[in-house]
């Protein structure tokens, strides 16, 4: 792989629609999960608390 290649492929400009949304979607999944852990975890220590 040359320079150029993986300069293009680092760049967002260059970078297909595709893959932009997986990124996009990826980022919100990991979201959802860490808001669910941390929910989840709340709730874990609330009730073993009492």
């Amino acid at each position: 792989i040359n320079n150029i290649h993986l300069r293009s492929a680092l760049d967002d400009s260059y970078e297909p629609v595709s893959h932009r949304l997986t990124r996009r979607f990826y980022i919100t999944l990991l979201d959802a999960v860490n808001i669910i852990a941390h929910c989840t975890w709340e709730w874990w220590e609330s009730s073993y608390r009492h």
